[in-house]
């Protein structure tokens, strides 16, 4: 037996290209086959060759061809397999395919799983000898092959021809290099067939290929439960599994193999869950919850889950006031939790307190230097320098919510061993959102990973981001996470298992009776960002992908600037408790201007309400969903985009296909347009493929959208209901709707596009007023609310809008919102106009507007 040293990457520093090879369920004609050269690009080289990739099992209990190699038209093949052996080894072998065996190496199981190892393969031509070496294993020379010198290889992965039998298993960073020849795959596709060297050449093919990528970049749902009382989850990376828990069972979920499995307690829980804190007691491997306050005195607030699934009561410690979304640790050194920050009696907290269940004592631990009051913290911790990092959150110097709020973008350094709170930067934050209570570092300590979301949102979304620890500079990978924050006590979480690769968020969402969502998702490491995915989506510039990421962040960050102005108040009622209902004349009756009428399918052969997939959203941020409902927005470039726009907002009528030579390519000469053209509309048209119910058609000199009632369009429904003028206060609901995302176009600065944002906007100014103040009438105050930001975003010095906005918050009991969005208004104005608004806050408190 060989001794395996295997060769294993930091996690977090390597690449997440690869192409998996798995077989499963799948039909034989379905399994991946890939073929390194295409027949017309094989390369010959003389006297010697190697091959070398990267390779990673994936599945045990198999066995199967790695890949075959064949020299030209000759009928010796050259084979390397997997055979599982039992339950602790597994061998690889190194073939003259069906003549004898010339390599054997056993490996250990346990060693292998999930790890990427080298293989490399140096071939003598001359002297008709291989070296092959696994690994780090002793490299072992095989001589008299019969390969032939010179040499066209032709290698196969996977599937081909009697090759049926192949293992579960990946590849990645594949190079087959002569004297004068070198080729080097890192298989970083995303999608398609075509395989590219590293200058971006065509060379091989594959098909029904699994690019791993795809697993870096799109988040897996693994997991997902409900339970009618107040649950928490955690994982736990020693045992490699999910441990959830409510008020009555406990249960486990495996990412290894997917199977779950519950369990009731021996005996009750003695806490009485609340917000269903927790964490790991990494000294004796238990699970703890507790609750800070809001119980009765001397009750149970701290318990440990046992080995025999039995609660022991630790203690009835408790705090005077609740701690919301803060954030902590198990410190091994002093056997305490410690935990920083939150919210709870109006007030925000800066200190850091421990506990430890041999005393029953929450302690407050003395530090110097200082953060400021806040909540919704992000926290890592660097055991081997016994360290934590602090990022963001909101809250302010003083303390006190009365006071306002801010959204920080900053990082402390904790030193436990000295005591020690060092700032290491703060910058303005440019995008208002706060991160989830745990944070990754990466092995290098240059990077922090973490997850954030604007939490002021209801349907809002968790983003991963890449932190630089010494600049704070921020990188957005994978894509997002839905999520409904309508509660305060929904959280989420992040975690990364070394052994996987594999980052998890556990998300958690809490309804108003204490019922809780739990859902498990996993992203493979490293996560990618949308440039990553983007590489070779156009083959015509090599550039072009660039201005696709571009206009994916100019589009983020406007739609995220909208984003912000919004706060969402958790639990906040929709009607204020109020003696006498408000007094004013009544307006008299209007009706909003009408938009130009535009052929588009009618309401009832269309869906009536978003979707989750087959959607395209033209307000607020430029969205499309494909048929799983991923979001591939950002594979619109940016002349992709606006070619898709200009011919969709068109209608039925279509656009001339000549006219389109004159918006998008007037500069260009005649002999170009026409290619250029032909690219741009075939790849629209592979992106629309990836939708059902939208087809780009051409006839007679036209090119058309047409959409039937398996796409969703907001723009769609937005022209049928504005167009029913006297129906406008029964399809308000649907009409808010669909305004609440955000401005017509938002970001989109196209001019061909303005006529058709200046009609929307001609009838919005005119729907606004009468829709915002019927709803107040009616003491509609959130649905108010929601307009009011929707109004401002379109008009951001709309004074109608300030004082519908600024009356019905201080009516509901949030004042400070209301100084907030006041205070927002004013430097705006002054912004813009150079001078001071003339409203008062006094005045837009006191008096009840009218529309005007």
């Amino acid at each position: 037996m060989c001794t395996w040293i295997l060769l294993c990457w930091v996690a977090l520093g390597a690449r997440a290209e690869g192409l998996r090879f798995e077989v499963g369920d799948k039909p034989i004609k379905e399994r991946t086959s890939y073929r390194v050269f295409k027949e017309e690009c094989r390369p010959t080289f003389a006297d010697s060759f190697s091959i070398s990739f990267e390779l990673s099992i994936r599945g045990f209990d198999n066995f199967g061809y790695l890949f075959l190699l064949q020299n030209g038209e000759r009928h010796t093949s050259y084979s390397l397999t997997y055979s599982y052996q039992n339950e602790e080894q597994s061998m690889l072998r190194f073939n003259t395919d069906g003549e004898a065996n010339h390599f054997t190496a056993l490996f250990d199981n346990d060693k292998l799983e999930y790890t990427w190892i080298p293989v490399r393969l140096d071939f003598d031509l001359k002297q008709d000898c291989l070296s092959i070496k696994v690994a780090d294993s002793r490299e072992t020379v095989i001589r008299d092959l019969g390969m032939g010198n010179p040499f066209v290889p032709d290698i196969r992965f996977g599937r081909y021809d009697y090759i049926l039998d192949i293992p579960t298993f990946a590849i990645r960073n594949l190079k087959v290099e002569g004297r004068d020849k070198k080729y080097f795959f890192p298989l970083n596709e995303s999608f398609g067939e075509d395989v590219h060297d590293v200058s971006g050449r065509v060379l091989g093919h594959v098909e029904h290929p699994d690019w791993l990528i795809n697993e870096a970049y799109h988040w897996k749902l693994l997991h997902e439960s409900h339970s009618l009382t107040p649950s928490g989850v955690v994982y736990d990376e020693r045992r490699q599994l999910f441990r959830g828990f409510n008020q009555d069972s406990l249960w486990t979920y495996s990412p290894r193999d997917g199977e779950r499995s519950g369990l009731p307690y021996m005996g009750e829980l003695p806490v009485h869950l609340q917000l269903g804190t927790h964490f790991l007691n990494a000294t004796d491997g238990r699970l703890y919850v507790y609750e800070l306050n809001n119980l009765p005195l001397g009750d149970v607030t701290v318990a440990a889950l046992d080995s025999t699934c039995r609660w022991e009561a630790i203690g009835t410690a408790s705090l005077p006031v609740q701690l919301h979304h803060h954030t902590g640790f198990w410190d091994r050194r002093s056997r305490k939790y410690c935990l920083f920050g939150g919210f709870g009696n109006k007030r925000y907290s800066r200190s850091f307190l421990t506990y430890a269940p041999e005393e029953d004592r929450w302690d407050t631990l003395r530090l110097s230097g200082d953060i400021s009051p806040r909540y919704f913290s992000g926290m890592a911790v660097d055991t081997a320098a016994y360290q934590l990092y602090i990022y963001g959150g909101m809250g302010n110097e003083s303390g006190e919510q009365s006071m306002g709020r801010n959204y920080y973008h900053d990082l402390y350094r904790v030193d436990l061993a000295k005591r020690t709170v060092s700032k290491l930067w703060e910058h303005p934050m440019k995008i208002h959102r706060v991160p989830v209570r745990s944070m990754v570092l990466s092995a290098d300590k240059d990077y922090l990973y973490l997850i954030a979301y604007p939490e002021y949102r209801s349907e809002t979304y968790l983003q991963m981001y890449r932190m630089e620890v010494a600049s704070g500079e921020m990188l957005a990978l994978g894509d997002s996470i839905p999520m409904v924050s309508d509660e305060i006590t929904t959280n989420a979480n992040l975690y990364f298992d070394g052994k996987r690769n594999e980052f998890y968020c556990t998300l958690q969402e809490f309804g108003k009776d204490g019922q809780v969502d739990t859902r498990i998702y996993s992203l493979l490491a490293p996560a990618v960002s949308a440039e990553e995915m983007a590489v070779y989506r156009s083959q015509s510039s090599r550039g072009s992908w660039l201005w696709m990421v571009a206009g994916l962040v100019a589009m983020g960050v406007v739609g995220a600037w909208w984003l912000c102005r919004r706060r969402h108040t958790a639990g906040q009622p929709t009607e204020p408790s109020v003696e006498q209902p408000i007094e004013q004349e009544e307006p008299t009756e209007k009706q909003p201007v009408t938009l130009p009428s535009v052929e588009v399918p009618s309401a009832e052969g269309m869906q009536v309400v978003p979707a989750g997939a087959n959607a395209i959203y033209l307000f607020g941020n430029f969205t499309v969903l494909d048929r799983k409902g991923i979001d591939i927005s950002h594979l619109f470039s940016t002349r992709i985009r606006r070619l898709f726009l200009y011919v969709l907002l068109h209608g039925s009528h279509g656009v001339l296909s000549a006219s389109l030579n004159e918006v998008f390519w007037a500069d260009k000469p005649d002999d170009k347009v026409k290619n250029l053209k032909g690219v741009t509309i075939n790849q629209l048209r592979k992106l629309l493929a990836e939708l059902d119910g939208i087809e780009l058609t051409y006839e007679k000199g036209y090119f058309r959208m047409l959409l039937d009632e398996a796409c969703y369009c907001d723009y769609h429904r937005f022209l049928n209901l504005s167009a029913r003028p006297n129906e406008v206060a029964q399809q308000g609901e649907a009409l808010s709707g669909i305004l609440l995302r955000g401005k017509f176009l938002e970001g989109d600065s196209s001019a061909e596009l303005d006529g058709y944002k200046a009609r929307v906007e001609e009838f919005l100014s005119s729907y606004f007023p009468l829709e915002v103040d019927r709803r107040f009438r009616r003491h509609g105050y959130e649905q108010v609310v929601r307009l009011c930001n929707a109004w401002l975003a379109l008009d951001s010095l709309n004074e109608t809008a300030l004082s519908y906005l600024v009356y019905t918050l201080n009516r509901m009991g949030n004042s400070q919102e209301a100084i907030l969005r006041y205070s927002a208004f004013i430097k705006e104005y002054r912004r813009l106009m150079g001078e001071d608004s003339p409203l008062l806050y006094k005045d837009l408190t006191e008096n009840v507007p009218v529309p005007q």
